[in-house]
């Protein structure tokens, strides 16, 4: 509130320069679009967390970074250096063994003699829990990306239309 008592009261050579530039479309492609991934990135969190145990929830979080590096690298042709891309593999592992694998999960309910009933819950789980908790982390990505590609066309002369 503060900040538009500030840019309103500026007079309006201020406020006639800080809209100088923008057009519905382009407000709406770089505001619209990003929200919008973020609101589904919300209910996919809440779905994801529902049916995760936290350590899993949170570990699968960490694939955030990983997503916010792939579109970074699609849509705004940002690449990683040597060092950055071992860390991201680091951290594709780190997710990969807080999910286990599958040959624990069989083993696991070979040894109570539930298969069908283990299966059925991991299938669950997954549907429910793992893969709502992958989109919501790449959506965040991809929204993040989205934003500062918004915000580097904005900062180029003539940049927006």
């Amino acid at each position: 509130a503060m900040g538009a008592a500030l840019f309103w009261g500026g007079g309006s050579d201020v406020v006639r320069k800080g809209f100088e530039g923008w057009t519905l479309k382009s407000s709406l492609l770089s505001a619209g679009v990003p929200s919008l991934l973020y609101a589904v990135q919300g209910v996919l969190t809440y779905e994801a967390m529902l049916h995760l145990n936290p350590v899993t929830f949170n570990g699968l979080s960490q694939t955030k970074t990983l997503a916010t590096a792939f579109c970074c690298y699609v849509v705004l042709n940002q690449r990683q250096s040597p060092v950055q891309l071992l860390a991201l593999t680091m951290l594709s592992a780190a997710a990969l063994l807080f999910e286990g694998t599958l040959s624990t999960m069989l083993t696991k309910a070979r040894r109570n003699g539930t298969l069908a009933t283990q299966l059925a819950a991991d299938r669950r789980r997954l549907m429910r829990g793992i893969l709502p908790c992958l989109a919501a982390t790449f959506l965040s990505g991809l929204a993040g990306s989205l934003s500062q590609r918004g915000l580097q066309i904005g900062a180029r002369p003539g940049g927006r239309d």
